[in-house]
């Protein structure tokens, strides 16, 4: 490998032929149009990523003062597609990718077993794709390039069309050199790196696609990109559609709760517990909920993380849930919940409505599904997502999360804080979270408690999120 001494630069004639050959095969070289001639192709692949890494570490970059906008994704993610072909493409139609470094990171909720294979969330296809796509990131750097690559895939997965992925590569001019880059292994070597860096994520990336600007995540507002980006760019060249957004829509100017807590950073809480668990249930309706009532949900981060005390066991190391199936299923239903709806208010409701029924030992199918009702949500793409199994591959994250907690895990509800277990005493959560709340948002829970040695002792019960969480029947 060449590596130039620190202060030294690449001779300059060297630089001035690579410089060449990134502009005509980085950007314009196109093999064979068959798989056949995959392996013709090898080692001009090889000397394509060569360059193209070289010439992206010796050349200026174009913008010091531009924002960086990181998208972590997966391939066959419905939401990450909607969000790719529907919002992020317009950071190209509305100038707004002048001022933006814009990172695709594909790899999102995939994780990496025992042995070294990955598992990706909606199966071995989206393995491939996330592969190939991260090779077409780094054979093709200039992201104009590589994104229409991407979004082309996507448009192509949300018209159900996806056996035609293939055609991205001539629909989006680019030469099909990022095949043999999946072939030869090394697409597996850039998915290790995007895995190491989504692992890093600080908070931890909750669903996705999960946004970031600057290192600030945008948490369930990310489809309000824009916003973030005008608002965070410093320089001069500030594009029409940043100018055209009133000042009053951009979220790091209001001042309401969700973006003050934004720039000053909320409590991570989080809550592992087991479906229809009696004391799960009972803290997640009599304590949980109180969050929503004393407005400490504006200065919390709430993951609810459903797996609790199964395992994973069997021939096929399949789950397996403490006190039966029943748990199995209603932890598979809620993980849907969370990553359909993403918005806490929306999947709290949900969960909240199941454990009352849990509690009232009415959790069958004609109960439970009253909840979609009563919430005024729609059932079939949680249904989809469980029927599907996409619910057992979610509870597989879940486990893997939960049984490498540190401390380990000893009972449920296991309730998390910034990172630190506070064990047996769960209830008391308020105190520790407004004890690690350190930001400038004033919060009326946070305040009483100061004057009072216990939320929970002194507080009167819980209420619903909302008034019509309480409702259990159909009408």
């Amino acid at each position: 490998h060449i590596r130039p001494n620190k202060g030294d630069g690449y001779p300059h004639a060297f630089l001035a032929v690579a410089g060449e050959i990134k502009g005509r095969w980085c950007n314009r070289f196109t093999p064979g149009n068959h798989f056949g001639r995959m392996a013709s192709h090898r080692l001009v692949f090889t000397f394509l990523v060569f360059t193209c890494v070289l010439l992206s570490l010796t050349s200026p970059s174009s913008g010091d003062q531009n924002v960086t906008l990181s998208v972590y994704y997966e391939s066959l993610c419905p939401y990450c597609a909607d969000f790719i072909v529907n919002h992020l493409a317009k950071v190209f139609d509305q100038g707004l990718i002048s001022i933006t470094n814009l990172r695709m990171v594909p790899w999102g909720n995939s994780f990496i077993k025992a042995d070294g294979t990955f598992a990706c969330q909606h199966g071995p296809n989206e393995c491939l794709l996330n592969a190939v796509e991260a090779c077409s990131i780094t054979i093709y750097p200039d992201v104009d390039r590589h994104f229409r690559f991407i979004h082309c895939v996507e448009r192509l997965s949300l018209e159900n069309k996806l056996n035609e992925w293939v055609n991205c590569f001539d629909m989006s001019r680019l030469g099909k050199v990022p095949i043999d880059c999946y072939t030869s292994g090394y697409g597996n070597v850039l998915e290790r790196k995007y895995a190491a860096e989504t692992s890093q994520l600080n908070p931890p990336h909750r669903f996705v696609p999960w946004v970031v600007v600057n290192n600030q995540p945008l948490q369930e507002d990310f489809e309000n990109f824009a916003s973030y980006v005008c608002k965070a760019y410093k320089g001069p060249r500030v594009p029409e559609v940043c100018k055209s957004l009133p000042s009053e829509n951009n979220p790091l100017q209001k001042k309401d709760a969700l973006n003050s807590v934004l720039i000053s950073g909320k409590v991570n809480i989080s809550v592992y517990y087991e479906a229809l668990s009696p004391t799960s249930s009972h803290f997640i309706v009599q304590n949980l909920s109180s969050v929503f009532d004393n407005g400490l949900i504006d200065i919390i981060n709430l993951r609810m993380v459903p797996f609790g005390n199964a395992n994973f066991g069997g021939a096929n190391n399949t789950i397996v849930c403490q006190n039966g199936p029943d748990k199995c299923k209603f932890n598979s239903i809620q993980a849907c919940a969370i990553y359909v709806w993403h918005d806490v208010n929306k999947y709290y409701g949900f969960i909240y409505c199941i454990e009352l029924l849990a509690i009232e030992g009415r959790y069958q199918d004609k109960d439970w599904q009253c909840c979609f009702d009563n919430l005024g949500l729609s059932a079939e793409p949680v249904l989809d997502c469980h029927n599907s199994g996409n619910g057992t591959k979610l509870e597989i994250l879940n486990g893997d999360e939960s049984l490498h907690l540190n401390p380990p895990l000893t009972s449920v509800p296991w309730v998390v804080v910034n990172n630190q277990s506070i064990g047996e005493d769960y209830q008391n959560f308020a105190t520790y979270v407004c004890n690690a709340y350190n930001g400038s948002h004033t919060n009326d829970a946070c305040e009483s408690l100061q004057q009072e040695s216990s939320l929970i002792e002194d507080a009167s019960p819980a209420h619903p999120v909302v008034d019509r969480r309480r409702k259990t029947k159909c009408n």
